[in-house]
């Protein structure tokens, strides 16, 4: 049922017993949503939650949205301003064209992907998902993600990423081993990797690493590149 229709058609009938109010979520579990919501000064335990998001998660300290029918109180949702997250949405990026790089050190490389201006809200936390066909020959072909603006994550420092690699174990130095593949890989941004509030941009960085002893003739090649980055 569409929820405004349902809302008008009590307002319109009960005068008084609908109201709009403004809370702070005090507590939350994040397993059951058990929470306690202040409205107007009183807590208030346990308020059912309209709408809930599998994307947006409350937490303790966000201000809600609180809808009163009658007696019974309802989290509407989280409160935020234009310019601090009431655009809050999933955002990605898309580079179809191959490129490559030699480079042992992670580099940005012609088309991206960057996600841009990407808010991230007192949660400090995104659920990042990068993917690509990767092509590699006698060393590593590595790509994962570095994050900028509000703040500062390198590529070297982050945890995990996408990669391709294959060595010719019986002849190191010589080429004729090479593998193609299509990765992905799904990454929990969190304030444990430096993600601060505010506007952040995303941006796929690559590598070509190899082994000592080995010999790889040809650089780290990507295509179809792709980058999703949920504000949680």
């Amino acid at each position: 049922m569409d929820l405004g229709l349902l809302l008008g058609g009590i307002a319109a009938g009960s005068g008084s017993e609908i109201a709009f109010h403004t809370g702070v979520i005090t507590s939350w579990d994040q397993q059951t949503g058990v929470n306690t919501v202040n409205v107007g000064g009183t807590d208030m335990a346990n308020l059912s939650v309209l709408s809930p998001s599998t994307t947006i998660g409350l937490r303790a300290g966000m201000s809600v949205g609180v809808l009163r029918v009658r007696t019974k109180y309802f989290i509407l949702g989280k409160i935020s301003a234009p310019g601090a997250g009431a655009a809050l949405a999933t955002r990605e990026a898309y580079a179809e064209g191959v490129v490559s790089t030699s480079s042992s050190a992670y580099v940005a490389l012609s088309g991206g992907p960057v996600v841009d201006n990407v808010y991230i809200g007192e949660s400090r936390t995104a659920l990042v998902i990068l993917s690509a066909a990767i092509f590699s020959e006698n060393a590593y072909s590595l790509a994962t993600v570095e994050v900028t603006g509000a703040s500062n994550i390198s590529a070297d420092n982050m945890r995990t990423g996408i990669t391709n690699s294959i060595f010719n174990e019986a002849s190191p130095s010589s080429p004729g081993l090479q593998s193609g593949i299509t990765a992905s890989n799904t990454i929990v941004l969190t304030e444990s990797h430096g993600l601060n509030s505010g506007f952040n941009t995303f941006t796929m960085k690559y590598a070509h690493r190899t082994r000592s002893g080995y010999t790889p003739t040809q650089d780290a090649y990507f295509q179809n590149r792709r980058i999703v980055v949920m504000p949680l």
